[in-house]
C-alpha cells in the first residue's frame, strides 16, 4: 500500500510520498494569519488531490494517508471519472479498463472524519487572477482593471519543475510590476511533479493530469481569507467546452476541467468551503480563442505585449524568449496573432513561423511534430486555425504555410467564410460569470468584436 504523509510547515505544507517531497510555500503574509483549523482542513483536502492518483503509476489501488477524510473527495471523484476518457485515449488503452481500475481505488485515512472548513469575515468586491501571462489572464486583467473590480495576480510559481519558465518569468514579472504598478503574488511549489509518472521511474501517461485548476482554486484559499476576496477568475475560454467523440465512442474532452461545466462545480467547492462568500468563474466564457487575442492586442496592447504562452522546458533553446519555436501551440499562437494583425516580434517571435521548415507544427496540416500540445493534437481546433489563415491570407501574408493553405483549404474556408465568422467573432453565453459583473463584460466584448476582425 502507498503511503502519503503529510504535514504543515511554517510556511505552508509538505507532502511526502514515494521517498520524495513535495511543498507548497506562501509568503509569511499569507500563511501566519491563516486560521489553525484553516491550516489543517487545507492540508487533509491538498494530500488527497495533489496524490489520490499515484497508484495507478505502478497498477495497485490502495493508498493511506496520514489525514482525515477530505471534504473535496466526491468531487475528485466526479472530475476523474469525466477525464478518464481522454486519458484513457491519450494513452491509447482501454476506456473501460481505466474505469474499473479508478473504480477499485480504495482510499484510507488515519481520521475518518472530514474537516469541516470555518469561514467568518465577509470579503471584499475584490478578484483574485489566475496569472500566467498567457492571453487569457492578460485580458481577464485588462478587463477587472477597465470595470474597476479591485483585484490581484496569483501566479503558482514551479522553480524545480519549470527553471527556464520560472527564470523568464521572474524577469517578465519585474518589469510588469514597475510598468504596470501591479504586484504579483506568489505560490511556490512542486506539487505539478506529482502528476508525471516518469519523475516516479514510470512510463509516461496521461494519467495524473486533469486536475491542476482545481488544486490552484484549493492554493488560493490562505490569499482570499487574508485579502478578503470575493472571486477567484480563470481564464477559460469558450473551446474549453469543445469535445470530441474517441474510436471508443465515448465523449470527451482533453481540457475536462476548464470547461464552463466543471468551473461551476470548482466555484461549488470554493462556496462550500468559504460559506458561500467567494465563487469562481471565467471572465472570457463567453468568447472563442481568437477573440481573445484580437482584445488583447487590440484593446489591451500594452499588456499584450507580455504574452508568455508556450512550455520552454519541454523545449529547452538559446533564444531568450517565451516562445520554443518548436511546438503547435507556438504555431496557433503565431497564425492567430497574424490573423488580428498583431506584432508578432513584440511579444518575443524570433522567426518567420510561416517558413517551409516550421509546416510540421501547424496541426491545420496534419503536420507530425513531436512538440505536440494534446489540444492541437486532437483536431477540436482546426476550425479556428482554418479561420485564422484566412485571416492572416486576407491580410497579405505569405510563406510557405500561407501557401499551402490557399492551395488546400482557401475554398473551404471562402465557403464557409459566414459561418466562420459567427462562430469566432461570436459572443456566446456565459455559465460561470457572476450577474453584476456580466453585462459590463458583454459591453466591451461586443465593442471589439461587432465588426469582426
Amino acid at each position: 500500500m502507498l503511503e502519503v504523509k503529510s504535514s504543515l510547515t511554517k510556511t505552508g505544507a509538505v507532502i511526502k510520498a514515494l521517498e520524495r517531497e513535495f511543498f507548497v510555500r506562501y509568503n509569511n503574509k499569507y500563511w501566519y494569519g491563516y486560521p489553525q483549523k484553516m491550516k489543517k482542513f487545507f492540508l487533509d483536502n491538498l494530500s488527497f488531490i495533489s496524490t489520490f492518483h499515484l497508484p495507478l503509476f505502478f497498477d495497485d489501488n490502495k493508498i493511506r494517508f496520514n489525514t482525515a477524510d477530505p471534504l473535496i473527495k466526491p468531487w475528485i471523484y466526479e472530475v476523474m471519472m469525466k477525464y478518464i476518457p481522454y486519458s484513457a485515449d491519450a494513452d491509447k488503452i482501454s476506456t473501460s479498463q481505466l474505469f474499473l481500475k479508478f473504480s477499485n481505488m480504495e482510499f484510507n485515512f488515519d481520521d475518518p472524519n472530514i474537516e469541516l472548513p470555518e469561514v467568518s469575515s465577509d470579503p471584499d468586491e475584490k478578484a483574485l487572477i489566475n496569472f500566467t501571462f498567457g492571453k487569457e489572464s492578460l485580458v481577464t486583467l485588462g478587463i477587472c482593471d477597465e470595470i474597476g473590480l479591485d483585484n490581484n495576480l496569483i501566479y503558482f510559481e514551479s522553480p524545480n519543475t519549470s527553471p527556464i519558465e520560472t527564470r523568464l518569468k521572474r524577469k517578465y514579472s519585474s518589469i510588469f510590476s514597475k510598468k504596470l504598478n501591479k504586484n504579483i503574488i506568489k505560490v511556490t511549489g512542486n506539487m505539478y511533479d506529482l502528476c508525471d509518472a516518469t519523475n516516479f521511474g514510470r512510463p509516461q501517461t496521461e494519467w495524473g493530469y486533469g486536475i491542476e485548476l482545481t488544486e490552484y482554486a484549493l492554493q488560493c484559499l490562505p490569499i482570499i481569507d487574508n485579502e478578503r476576496m470575493k472571486f477567484i477568475v480563470f481564464g477559460n475560454e469558450k473551446s474549453c467546452d469543445n469535445s470530441y467523440i474517441s474510436s471508443e465512442g465515448y465523449r470527451l474532452n482533453p481540457v475536462y476541467e476548464q470547461s464552463s461545466e466543471w468551473t461551476n462545480e470548482v466555484s461549488n467547492i470554493i462556496k462550500i468551503i468559504t460559506s458561500g462568500k467567494t465563487s469562481v468563474f471565467s471572465l472570457v466564457e463567453p468568447i472563442n480563442e481568437l477573440a481573445v487575442i484580437k482584445i488583447l492586442h487590440n484593446r489591451y496592447n500594452l499588456l499584450g505585449r507580455f504574452q508568455f504562452s508556450c512550455f520552454p522546458d519541454n523545449h529547452p533553446s538559446l533564444l531568450e524568449t517565451p516562445w520554443c519555436h518548436m511546438c503547435t501551440k507556438c504555431a496557433r499562437i503565431y497564425v492567430f496573432l497574424k490573423a488580428v494583425g498583431a506584432d508578432v516580434k513584440s511579444v518575443g517571435f524570433k522567426e518567420n513561423l510561416f517558413g517551409k521548415k516550421y509546416t510540421n507544427m501547424f496541426s491545420l496540416f496534419n503536420g507530425t511534430t513531436k512538440h505536440g500540445i494534446p489540444y492541437d493534437d486532437s483536431g477540436l481546433n482546426r476550425d479556428e486555425i482554418l479561420f485564422a489563415f484566412y485571416l492572416a491570407y486576407k491580410r497579405g501574408e505569405s510563406g510557405h504555410a500561407i501557401s499551402l493553405f490557399k492551395q488546400k483549404y482557401l475554398d473551404e474556408a471562402e465557403q464557409r467564410e459566414d459561418e466562420l465568422y459567427k462562430e469566432f467573432s461570436g459572443i456566446f453565453n456565459s455559465r460561470t460569470m457572476p450577474s453584476e459583473i456580466k453585462s459590463k463584460v458583454i459591453s466591451i466584448f461586443k465593442e471589439e468584436l461587432s465588426n469582426g476582425f
